[in-house]
């Protein structure tokens, strides 16, 4: 009775108290923007993931319900990156130059790296492929928005609806959700050995400690777009080891 009562409070909020968890919150939808900036093409504006990331919010402060023991600001997190996610997929279309563009760059990739000892700048590449260092940004773009929304998928499979009905996750799971999550943990380590030492620390920066791009670029001494370019080298190579792995 007394988890009901506080469900009750809850769902029945003043305005004024609606707002102020609003206003709460809101860094967390601004934060979730600025992880997810490496994946944003040019034709997507900032203020258009902001936008989703917001009614996710919204949706989260509707449908939140402690009974599930939750707490609020993981699942806020979980709705608010996944109405951007979802944005990010809407407009996932590319059209067939990306992908002729996309195969050229690996191409180029390979034979710099060969010739120089050492993995090419995104200047070099321009250079290389006849772009602007912006074109050949735009493409580590579109990849890593590509590659972020499979690696979501392949992470959370399944994680809101499991939230939301209550089923338990974790050690509290069914002995094939156990099985499950341990392959795919199993899986992930697997393709993560494959990467470099410097690839595997971008990728425990955003992933694990949740920093921005600009953050990881701080922490490393990089430019901003060199560390898209890495983590989207990375996320290329996992992808096609766990495409391997079936």
């Amino acid at each position: 009775m007394a988890m009901e009562r506080k469900l009750d409070v809850y769902r029945t909020d003043s305005a004024e108290r609606r707002e102020e968890k609003i206003r709460r919150y809101l860094p967390l939808v601004k934060r979730e923007a600025e992880r997810l900036a490496m994946a944003i093409p040019p034709h997507i504006e900032k203020d258009d993931l902001i936008g989703s990331g917001f009614v996710g919010l919204m949706e989260a402060l509707e449908k939140f319900n402690p009974q599930k023991g939750v707490p609020f600001e993981q699942y806020a997190r979980r709705r608010i990156r996944g109405a951007m996610l979802d944005e990010l997929r809407r407009l996932s279309w590319a059209p067939r130059s990306f992908f002729n563009k996309l195969r050229r760059l690996e191409k180029a990739v390979a034979e710099l790296s060969a010739n120089l000892g050492r993995e090419p700048t995104v200047n070099e590449l321009a250079e290389k492929l006849s772009l602007s260092e912006k074109a050949v940004e735009q493409i580590f773009a579109e990849i890593n928005k590509k590659s972020l929304l499979s690696l979501e998928e392949l992470l959370f499979y399944n994680l809101e609806s499991r939230l939301e009905s209550g089923e338990p996750m974790g050690k509290d799971a069914g002995p094939e959700e156990r099985l499950l999550q341990k392959e795919r943990k199993e899986l992930l380590a697997r393709a993560i050995d494959t990467l470099s030492e410097r690839e595997r620390l971008i990728l425990a920066l955003y992933y694990y400690e949740k920093l921005t791009l600009k953050e990881i670029a701080g922490v490393m001494a990089l430019s901003a777009p060199r560390i898209s370019q890495l983590h989207a080298r990375a996320l290329i190579k996992m992808r096609n080891f766990l495409k391997k792995q079936g």
